[in-house]
């Protein structure tokens, strides 16, 4: 691994963003009630998209409020709502950083 990428990693690694979900991670983890609403939310949502592709507008109404229902009493719980906010903004900013590097590289490419 060279350096910049070690010099990028440490960075994410010592942010507060990354250490609060680190923080926050083991609550996640060992909480069988968040692990069973999340396991409710992905079946919901693969029901969900089983729906929009039958194009059957009652079933995908009735289960897209099911899954919004699931969707909210995980976000009723403070640190999970800070927790999913702060991996989306992760999430963000190394899909950004993905893009620079992918437009670095074809400039140098040309």
């Amino acid at each position: 691994m060279n350096n910049r990428i070690r010099h990028i990693l440490k960075y994410f690694k010592d942010t507060p963003e990354v250490q609060r979900i680190k923080e926050l991670e083991p609550y996640i983890d060992n909480n069988k009630k968040i692990n069973e609403l999340f396991s409710l939310l992905k079946d919901k949502q693969k029901e969900l998209v089983r729906a929009q592709n039958g194009n059957d507008i009652c079933d995908l109404k009735k289960i897209k409020q099911e899954y919004n229902g699931i969707k909210q009493k995980l976000l009723d719980l403070p640190f999970l709502e800070e927790y999913l906010e702060l991996v989306d903004y992760e999430h963000n900013i190394l899909q950004q950083l993905a893009s620079e590097i992918e437009i670095e590289l074809q400039k140098s490419l040309k």
